[in-house]
């Protein structure tokens, strides 16, 4: 008994002992998170609800903004910026805006520090002269001095413009249309490229159509041709029927890369959206089918699936071709005939009033 109780005693003066020795001493200086005097008023203690930044994304800007006044650091700080600029998350066609505060309020002050160096031709020149893909986008993206991501798809591609009648301001951006041709040939950016050469599309189109018959890529040959074709809405389109064309070239190519990139393309094409559908020929179909024995195992799984997604494509492409045709015939279009027999529908005036063309 008597040792029991010298035990609960001793378990006793432990937990006192532990307590008292958890607490501070009075005169002992309290601990608090180091924060730098600039940042005491950015960075309230509730950053991620209230819009504020972090200390970490403070001091990343700060850096950031030190870069762009630093000649050799200037382009990789504004791909960094225009990373944090891009809260607009474009996935499969879709634009996904960011509800984080935090993230949009970064987004804000990174794009007000890049706006002056991606508005200035001097920089966006640099950018399209560097040999860095991710530079080089960032170039061809706010090349016309337009700040916003991905501005260059707000420009009209088929808007004539030619350099005689170019304000000065826009001369300078015009300047650079030999290192945007670089780029449209030989470069990974070859998209922004050719929408950028589009703008001045009456002096680059004889560029862009000797492109066309030499390229490897289907994906290019494809938006080359969306750029160079004129349709009018009243004749038989012409995009899908030329690019078959281009990708029968491709799909026979001697080199199984090309083929292999050819093929990709079919069995992604389903995957885009409904007004990039390709109404792939019969000949396309059939070469496909003959690559299905390939010896080579990728090309013959790249055949296989181009296979199936023809197969796919062809009800939804059916309903989409119906759904076109009766809304023509609601109002008022008529069935007519192209020089070579072709039918499609039209207005009744515009078949009497002009020639149609395929």
């Amino acid at each position: 008994m008597l040792c029991l109780l010298l035990l609960l005693g001793a378990a006793g003066a432990w937990r006192v002992g532990t307590r008292k020795r958890s607490r501070p001493h009075a005169s002992a200086p309290v601990v608090q998170p180091a924060v730098l005097p600039e940042f005491e008023e950015q960075v309230p203690a509730a950053a991620a609800k209230t819009g504020e930044l972090t200390l970490e994304h403070v001091a990343e800007l700060q850096r950031l903004e030190r870069d762009l006044h630093n000649p050799s650091a200037q382009l990789a700080a504004l791909v960094r910026l225009n990373e944090y600029a891009n809260y607009h998350r474009h996935f499969g066609g879709v634009v996904l805006m960011d509800d984080d505060p935090e993230q949009v309020e970064l987004a804000r002050r990174a794009a007000a520090l890049a706006q002056p160096f991606l508005s200035d031709p001097a920089v966006v020149r640099r950018l399209l002269d560097s040999e860095d893909s991710s530079q080089q986008r960032l170039g061809l993206c706010f090349w016309q001095g337009e700040f916003g991501v991905y501005s260059v798809a707000n420009l009209r591609p088929y808007n004539a413009r030619t350099p005689d009648v170019l304000p000065a301001e826009e001369e300078v951006w015009h300047a650079m249309a030999p290192r945007l041709r670089v780029l449209a040939q030989g470069s990974e950016n070859y998209d922004l490229a050719i929408e950028a050469l589009c703008r001045y599309r009456d002096e680059n189109l004889d560029f862009l159509l000797k492109l066309i018959p030499q390229d490897k890529s289907a994906d290019k040959v494809y938006r080359l041709l969306r750029a160079t074709i004129v349709q009018n809405m009243y004749e038989p389109p012409k995009l899908d029927r030329r690019f078959n064309v281009q990708l029968l070239r491709l799909l026979n190519d001697p080199a199984v890369e090309v083929r292999r990139d050819a093929l990709c393309f079919i069995f992604v094409n389903p995957h885009h959206a409904e007004m990039y559908w390709v109404h792939f020929s019969p000949a396309v179909g059939q070469r496909v089918g003959e690559l299905q024995t390939s010896s080579d195992a990728k090309e013959k799984d790249f055949a296989n699936r181009a296979a199936e997604a023809l197969v796919s494509l062809q009800p939804r492409l059916a309903e989409v071709d119906e759904r076109k045709r009766q809304g023509k015939l609601a109002n008022g279009w008529t069935t007519h005939h192209s020089k070579s027999g072709v039918e499609f529908l039209a207005p009744r005036w515009e078949s009497d009033n002009r020639e149609i063309e395929e």
